[in-house]
């Protein structure tokens, strides 16, 4: 099954212009999702109140265990933000995943982990 997971550069652009619907239409979900992490870094923002509204976001838990899935360079991943590290894993746990960042650093370290990344560029030309 294909998920749809954004970080929090990602979603609050988007919550910004409410048009976060276009991506969930773009990809043809029923939902997207968000990592508890992503949600905390959202929720220090005037923002919160724009997503706690929308129904079609599902906000997932990153369970403990997951913290030993395999990958790359753990150096790198080790500084990456909180939002960022939960999405990857999530991904990783979730191989057909879709990761929505727009943080190059993240990007490219999502991408050697074998994970779908697209930016702001994959969908505005």
């Amino acid at each position: 099954m294909t998920f749809v997971i954004l970080d929090a550069d990602f979603l609050s652009s988007f919550l910004k212009i409410q048009k976060l619907n276009c991506i969930k239409e773009f990809f043809g979900m029923d939902e997207l999702i968000v990592t508890t992490a992503v949600f905390r870094e959202i929720s220090m923002t005037k923002l919160i109140n724009n997503l706690i509204e929308i129904r079609w976001i599902n906000v997932e838990e990153i369970k403990e265990e997951s913290w030993d899935i395999k990958l790359i360079d753990k150096r790198e991943f080790s500084e990456l933000g909180e939002g960022e590290k939960e999405s990857i894993l999530w991904c990783k746990k979730h191989p057909d995943s879709i990761f929505l960042i727009n943080d190059k650093k993240a990007r490219t370290i999502a991408w050697r982990n074998i994970i779908k990344v697209f930016g702001w560029s994959y969908l505005v030309p």
